[in-house]
């Protein structure tokens, strides 16, 4: 639009109006779900799902658009993998360890991140 000449919200071209009138609540609206799904799910999920999308564009990248990777991103791509690895099978660990009690909670020492997902208090609803 700014290349023609023809930017601006003019009744002149309704169609283009329109669109640009909706970009607000097809930005807005997904958004909306995100926050309201994310509420119901453990957070311990919803961090595995933010994988989901990086991985899924690498995949479109190199597998249905051949996009070339160098070495260098082999790299940095396989490094990032393998925190992730160490880091699940951290938490894997720590989970499984019992506690003084015998409870089930995590051993005396307190972890980087804080307590157990699950043992978390969410605010609900007011």
């Amino acid at each position: 639009m700014a290349v023609d000449g023809s930017g601006s919200f003019t009744p002149h071209e309704p169609v283009r109006s329109l669109w640009l009138s909706t970009t607000g609540v097809v930005t807005a609206v997904p958004l909306l779900l995100f926050a309201g799904a994310a509420r119901r799910i453990p957070l311990s999920t919803l961090g595995q799902l933010q994988y989901l999308t990086p991985v899924l564009q690498f995949l479109c990248g190199t597998v249905l658009m051949h996009e070339h990777m160098p070495v260098h991103r082999w790299v940095g791509f396989c490094l990032v993998w393998l925190a992730l690895v160490v880091l699940a099978q951290d938490g894997l660990r720590a989970s499984r360890r019992q506690g003084p009690e015998g409870d089930g909670s995590r051993a005396a020492g307190v972890s980087w991140c804080g307590p157990p997902l699950h043992r978390r208090r969410r605010p609900g609803p007011a």
